[in-house]
C-alpha cells in the first residue's frame, strides 16, 4: 500500500517538483533570518529540517522543535495548504528510505497543515529532536535531479 501511495504522489510531485527550489545554501540563509515576535530565531533543532523543506520548495509558516513542559511535546512545522502535494512526497520518500518501517512524520490535517512526528512525549523529546536533524538533511543531501523524470 506505502509504496502504491509513493508512486501516486512522485507522480503527481513531479508536476511540482522538478528541481530543488533554490540551494541548501539560500534556503539556509531564509531559515536564518526568521525570527518570531519577540526576535527569538528558529529553534536549533527544527532549523535543518527547515532548511531541507524549503530547498525543496515547500513553504513554512510556523515550527516548534518541541518542549519537555508547556506545548507540544514533538517536533512540528506548519505549511501552507499549496506546499501538501510538496510534503506529501517528500514525507513518502523519507518513508522510504527508512526502508519500511512504520511512518514517523504524518501531516496533521489542521486548518493550517501540520507536519509532525507520530510519536510524542517528554521522555521521547530528544530522540524525536534528533529525528527531525535527521530528516531535514536526507533532503538537503538528495540530489537535485532525484524527483526528475526519468527518459
Amino acid at each position: 500500500m506505502w509504496e502504491s501511495t509513493l508512486q501516486h504522489y512522485l507522480k503527481k510531485g513531479k508536476n511540482h517538483i522538478m528541481k530543488p527550489a533554490m540551494t541548501v545554501e539560500q534556503a539556509r540563509q531564509e531559515v536564518e533570518a526568521i525570527r518570531d515576535r519577540l526576535g527569538k530565531p528558529v529553534d536549533a533543532k527544527i532549523q535543518e529540517f527547515l532548511v531541507g523543506l524549503r530547498r525543496w520548495g515547500v513553504e513554512t509558516t510556523m515550527s516548534c522543535e518541541g518542549h519537555y513542559f508547556g506545548g507540544y511535546q514533538f517536533p512540528w512545522v506548519d505549511i501552507t495548504a499549496e506546499s501538501l502535494p510538496l510534503a506529501a512526497t517528500l514525507l513518502m520518500l523519507n518513508y522510504r528510505r527508512q526502508q519500511g518501517h512504520k511512518p514517523f512524520w504524518v501531516i496533521e490535517p489542521t486548518a493550517t497543515p501540520r507536519i509532525r512526528t507520530l510519536k510524542e512525549g517528554c521522555l521521547r523529546l530528544p530522540f524525536l529532536k534528533r529525528e527531525a536533524v535527521r530528516f531535514g538533511i536526507f533532503l538537503q543531501e538528495l540530489p537535485d535531479n532525484y524527483l526528475e523524470e526519468e527518459p
